[in-house]
């Protein structure tokens, strides 16, 4: 199971990211043995996850300077770490770049609440 987070593109040049501006997607093996995605907006996250969300979004985007996050993947890695995978844009140039744990650790997260968050919508 993954999650994957595509944010909307700012409408506005050197406009502030908006954490909630875009949707996230579900996706992986369902009971009947198919893999098909399932997708909310991001404002539409439950009220209990939201505050968890937002915790996680805001440590994305604090970590790349002019980097502006434009997608995010995440997976279990073993029962208690969940890794991200950003896909970032410049604001300067437009280069993309991926970012993974193994060019920055923390991205490799541990915090229970951020476990839980997966787990949640994964229902591991």
């Amino acid at each position: 199971m993954l999650i994957h987070i595509i944010y909307d593109a700012p409408k506005d040049s050197g406009a502030k990211f908006d954490p909630l501006a875009g949707v996230i997607r579900f996706v992986g093996p369902k009971p009947d043995g198919w893999s098909h995605g399932e997708e909310r907006l991001l404002k539409d996250l439950p009220e209990e996850q939201a505050p968890v969300y937002l915790a996680l979004a805001s440590a994305i985007q604090d970590k790349g300077g002019d980097w502006v996050a434009t997608q995010v993947w995440a997976r279990m890695m073993g029962q208690d770490k969940v890794s991200l995978q950003v896909e970032a844009r410049q604001d300067g140039t437009g280069a993309i770049r991926t970012f993974t744990s193994e060019d920055d650790p923390s991205l490799l997260v541990d915090d229970p609440a951020a476990v839980a968050f997966f787990k949640h919508f994964t229902k591991q």
